[in-house]
């Protein structure tokens, strides 16, 4: 079987999902690639901070280059093999699709930090849930009671999924290992400076707005997963996202968050504080408060959607000639 062009981008995508969820994260702390890069954008920062949106532009454009560079270095070393092809795919692409799409693709680490945070709940370990939502959260947690606590970390595993997950795999099929590097550069930048303080509202508009752009689609994305994977509650999910979503701040998170509130029949989001700054945000969904037992559903709902994404995107040449079967066929009948 050849795979060409789009296709095999979704094909060798698939891999890449389905390697972070069989195997996780091989890297970790500071020795993880999304780490020193992070590393090497502090060093540029300190560089050529100032408060001006141009320069934050010019940090934004350095730091998609820069991310772009591993890849880069795998032509190098791949040198004159990079011609070679196995079923009609060029062996680089054979590589540096998944490779890239594993190294950026954070769905197995997120589901093992928040499973860690919902047992520590369970236990009623309070002082050992909040000394590991920080990994999770940026909101602040003291005085917050246990559902509370389980409403964030749930809140994080649903967001999380397009930016760690939906996304890079999203922009790995449009433009192969460049796309997922380039989003995760971008969504790094996000995080480190894409914050509303006197530092960054000037320095960080330009990561921030990009981040938004960039997600705006992956997150619809994963909300309509969500619906397949969860079709019981399909008409809950459509509802809690139309009803609870637009008063969010964020055009992405609200949605997606929506989603999973709909989909495990819970109330999340509301009123959350940051750098002693509270922030109203909606109510999502229409169920009860979470409680801990509630966050394992959410890591499940995130691994499902992982498997989904994997398994869909590796067998998709033989999906889509069939899907398209099917639409001749249904035309056929409605004539």
């Amino acid at each position: 079987m050849v795979v060409e062009g789009f296709e095999m981008k979704i094909v060798f995508s698939g891999v890449g999902v389905l390697g972070d969820a069989a195997i996780g994260e091989k890297f970790q702390g500071r020795f993880h690639p999304v780490g020193i890069y992070g590393k090497a954008m502090e060093l540029v920062e300190k560089l050529i901070y100032s408060d001006e949106v141009k320069a934050g532009v010019l940090y934004l454009s350095i730091g998609i280059g820069l991310s772009s560079t591993p890849v880069l270095g795998l032509d190098k070393i791949l040198g004159p093999l990079k011609s070679v092809k196995v079923f009609g795919v060029k062996v680089d692409r054979i590589i540096g699709i998944p490779l890239f799409l594993w190294l950026v693709n954070g769905g197995w680490q997120l589901g093992k930090v928040a499973n860690q945070i919902g047992e520590s709940l369970e236990n009623g370990e309070l002082d050992r849930a909040i000394s590991e939502l920080p990994s999770l959260v940026g909101r602040e947690l003291s005085g917050l009671d246990l559902s509370q606590l389980s409403s964030a970390a749930i809140e994080s595993v649903a967001e999380n999924s397009v930016d760690a997950l939906v996304a890079p795999y999203f922009y790995s099929t449009l433009f192969g290992a460049y796309g997922s590097v380039g989003y995760r550069g971008v969504n790094t930048l996000d995080a480190m400076v894409g914050k509303r303080n006197e530092r960054y509202e000037n320095f960080g508009k330009a990561s921030a707005r990009a981040d938004d752009l960039l997600n705006y689609i992956p997150a619809r994305l994963a909300a309509i997963s969500v619906v397949a994977l969860r079709p019981k509650r399909a008409f809950q999910i459509v509802k809690s996202i139309a009803k609870t979503s637009k008063g969010h701040p964020s055009p992405n998170s609200g949605v997606i968050e929506a989603a999973f509130a709909g989909a495990l029949d819970i109330e999340i989001g509301g009123e959350v504080s940051y750098g002693g700054k509270v922030e109203k945000r909606p109510i999502l969904g229409f169920g009860p408060k979470p409680s801990p037992s509630d966050i394992k559903r959410a890591t499940k709902l995130l691994s499902d959607m992982e498997l989904f994404f994997g398994i869909a995107s590796v067998f998709s040449p033989l999906i889509l000639p069939i899907a398209k079967i099917i639409k001749r066929a249904i035309k056929q009948v409605l004539k």
